[in-house]
């Protein structure tokens, strides 16, 4: 579906900005370091990046996000629905119905209510019609009052129309299609149509009115030009096999499309299932209630335009080619700041918090002022655009590298630098792109149970609004997210197996009850961010000027976009304090983003204001192995119960735990092992106590590590897949007094005893106040 959900490349393109405007902002702090340092004495340095909506824009977006109701928490199918009885009836008696016969090029009616003109047949009274036979280029045409219901029975029919639907309900109150049991049925249109004056019909079954389908037979429908089944109403699907190739949609209801059961294959270009009703909240929605499904689909497997529900069923779900086919994802950055400017293992560790970067100190991540270690050149990070551009911060005169022990040049005057940003592959400057989610809903999506096997090159399972798993089995492979919701992410039951993503569980607040989840993913596994609500446009250029003497720094920015941010930044050398701030405005609404760097080293001092999305467990079993931030809460995360195993990353640039506010735990079991640049761990306002281990050296891959008391009872234990340098504990078994003993690979590395703090961090030399973590070695 061609750019249907226009809220994602909002959210993506004020992401990619956001991120761009960090770098920008660190470059300033460094810049403003640099100056300092460099004349010894007092100044200021003010940087301001204004973008604003550009004549030049080509395509934009708007959208606003659709809060979910928590009162439709527990929708079914069968609440949605309720059939009438004759949708079941799949019966007939050949003395009460209307017989037409199939030759070829023509037909013949025995019985009232129809006539056959060639390869013609006009149905226009209520009544039972049973079709038989072959018709090679012609029509059947049910045009009735409205009031007046239709049943067609398929009796081992063959149709073919050259130039338009071979089934057309023109006019009626519900046309009940019957697939007679024992027969297989085909229906194939030509690759182009005569259209009438409001460019219908559209698919090689066609209905203006309510359109059922029920039966034990099959159907198989071969549509050339567009779409397999449309109704511009309701469609249900009571039994039946049916069999789609379309060379676009498969199933389209634009009111609903209800499946009760059947067995159901689609090979569509476009969508493989969807309804499209954008004007009424109580249309446009699919519900399933059973049935087997292959949907084979070039953009969205199932899509409704509200919502989209499934209590059971199995499902076999390919988008856009599968995962391997995702988007490619180029707007993470570099690490956080650090040895006089970027740097941090080199890694900016994908999406970073919307409230800004968190600065250590508090929050069970004490601060020693010290910035991830850096690499020998001191240089930041970029990222390569589209177009083969990179987006960095602004490179220093001529090139060059510091020669003074890390201390950067003073910049000059007149530096200048620009940049031309073409847009990241899903946010071409086309202005249009193509949707290929597994399941999507545009309001709330529910799945209650069934068993589902996506591989989809978008997100397997989207909402706009609020996505809900109350049980069954999933099997997810997907390009970019495997379970989003934008406003919200509920798991309380089934099972789900994330074998790949670039996001494993994502929403602005994420409340995991219950659940067996398994989630890999290339960036974060549980991304915890605050919703989009923006207009944004999908082309952007961006230029950047920066003039300054030996007391002011001066840089500018215009990008192509109708939100608005200004950046400001400024030194004091007296205090060797470095502040910058960024004020987003987008909709009307602002919010202000601060960073303070102490004399060229990196985090320190204060942090961002934290963001307001939540990541909630009460229960269950989560198992998180993420390249990126393994936990990531734009805001804060909260723990009463469950078990909790995260994998975390190996490079300094991202956090097995990543949260901006708080991480406060009461119960449950949590067992974090990653790199140590970033590593955080639960809040001291917590009422569970954590321990937090940090090696001297990058542990090997399997490893084993194990926590115990003075007993020897085994508190926790965790062989990480892959290289670690830090492990993160908190059961309650961790008392105030205990001694505890921390070995790896079967040595004991420390003994120490917890003594009145709630979060102990530990190193190999015993308790320590910071993480000790910074810039160590691998």
């Amino acid at each position: 579906m061609k750019n249907a959900t226009k809220i994602e490349k909002a959210k993506k393109f004020q992401a990619k900005k956001r991120a761009g405007l960090i770098l920008f902002l660190g470059a300033v702090l460094t810049m403003s370091a640099c100056s300092s340092a460099a004349t010894e004495s007092d100044s200021a340095a003010a940087a301001t990046a204004t973008t604003a909506a550009a004549a030049g824009v080509q395509t934009s977006a708007s959208s606003s996000v659709q809060t979910a109701s928590a009162s439709l928490s527990g929708v079914t199918a069968a609440s949605l629905v309720t059939l009438d009885e004759e949708d079941r009836n799949a019966a007939w008696n050949e003395q009460d119905a209307t017989a037409i016969t199939l030759a070829g090029t023509s037909a013949s009616v025995e019985g009232a209510g129809a006539t056959a003109s060639g390869g013609s047949v006009t149905i226009t009274a209520a009544g039972t019609y049973v079709l038989s036979g072959s018709l090679t280029d012609g029509q059947i045409i049910v045009d009735t009052a409205d009031a007046d219901s239709v049943h067609l029975v398929l009796n081992g029919v063959d149709l073919k129309d050259n130039d338009s639907a071979p089934i057309y309900v023109k006019s009626a109150e519900k046309v009940i299609l019957t697939l007679a049991e024992g027969t297989a049925n085909t229906v194939t249109d030509g690759s182009s149509y005569t259209l009438n004056e409001d460019e219908e019909p559209s698919a090689a079954i066609f209905s203006k009115a309510d359109l059922v389908i029920n039966g034990t037979g099959s159907l198989t429908v071969t549509a050339n030009y567009k779409d397999g089944i449309a109704s511009k109403d309701a469609l249900d699907i009571v039994s039946g096999t049916i069999d789609i190739k379309a060379a676009d949609d498969g199933i389209v209801g634009k009111d609903r499309v209800y499946i009760e059961d059947g067995k159901i294959t689609i090979d569509a270009a476009g969508d493989g299932i969807k309804s499209t009703n954008d004007t009424d909240a109580d249309k446009g929605f699919v519900a399933i209630k059973d049935g087997t499904f292959e949907i084979t689909a070039g953009n969205d497997g199932i899509q409704g335009e509200t919502n989209v529900v499934a209590d059971g069923g199995t499902f076999n779900i390919v988008t856009g080619g599968g995962h391997t086919n995702g988007p490619e994802h180029t707007e993470e950055m570099g690490g956080g700041f650090g040895g006089g400017g970027f740097g941090g293992g080199g890694s900016f560790g994908g999406q970073r918090p919307s409230g800004g970067m968190r600065g250590p100190g508090g929050n069970g991540d004490p601060g020693t002022g010290q910035g991830p270690s850096v690499d020998s050149s001191g240089a930041a990070s970029s990222t390569t655009n589209a177009d083969g551009t990179t987006d960095g911060p602004p490179a220093l005169p001529d090139g060059e590298q510091p020669t003074d022990g890390g201390t950067p040049p003073a910049m000059p005057n007149n530096t200048s630098a620009s940049a031309t940003n073409a847009g990241s592959a899903a946010d071409s400057s086309t202005g249009e792109t193509d949707s290929m989610k597994g399941i999507k809903a545009g309001t709330i999506l529910t799945i209650n149970g069934g068993t589902f096997a996506i591989d989809s090159a978008d997100d397997a399972l989207h909402s706009n609004g609020s996505t809900e798993v109350t049980g069954g089995d999933l099997q997810i492979s997907t390009g970019d997210d495997a379970l989003h919701g934008e406003t919200a992410l509920t798991i309380t039951d089934g099972k789900i197996d994330i074998q790949a993503s670039y996001e494993g569980l994502e929403a602005q607040n994420i409340t995991i009850d219950g659940g067996d989840i398994n989630v890999v993913s290339s960036d974060d596994g549980v991304n915890a961010s605050e919703a989009s609500t923006a207009t944004a446009s999908t082309t952007s250029t961006e230029s950047a000027a920066a003039e300054g003497n030996s007391d002011t720094t001066a840089a500018s920015a215009s990008v192509s976009s109708a939100k608005v941010v200004t950046a400001s930044a400024s030194a004091d050398s007296s205090a060797s304090v470095t502040t910058a701030s960024a004020t987003t405005s987008v909709n009307g609404d602002t919010s202000t983003d601060t960073a303070r760097g102490m004399g060229g080293g990196g985090f320190g001092g204060g942090g961002m204001t934290a963001g307001s999305a939540q990541l909630t467990i009460n229960g269950g079993t989560l198992v998180v192995n993420a390249d990126g931030d393994g936990l990531d809460a734009n805001g804060s995360i909260t723990m009463t119960g469950g078990t909790v195993t995260v994998y975390g990353p190996t490079n300094d640039g991202n956090g097995s735990l990543d949260y901006d506010g708080t991480f406060v735990i009461s119960g449950g079991s949590l067992i974090v092992a990653g790199s140590a640049g970033m590593a955080q761990a639960p809040s001291d306002t917590s009422s569970q106590r954590s321990i937090a281990m940090t090696f001297t050296d990058t542990q090997a891959a399997g490893t084993q590590v194990d926590v115990k008391d003075s007993s020897g009872k085994t508190i926790a234990t965790v062989t990480p897949a892959k290289e670690f340098r830090t492990v993160v504990v908190s059961s309650a078994d961790l008392t105030d007094g205990g001694t505890y003993t921390v070995s790896a690979g079967g040595s004991d590395i420390v003994t120490f005893t917890i003594s009145g703090s709630i979060t102990t961090w530990v190193n190999e030399s015993g308790i320590t106040t910071a993480n000790s973590g910074m810039g160590g070695r691998r």
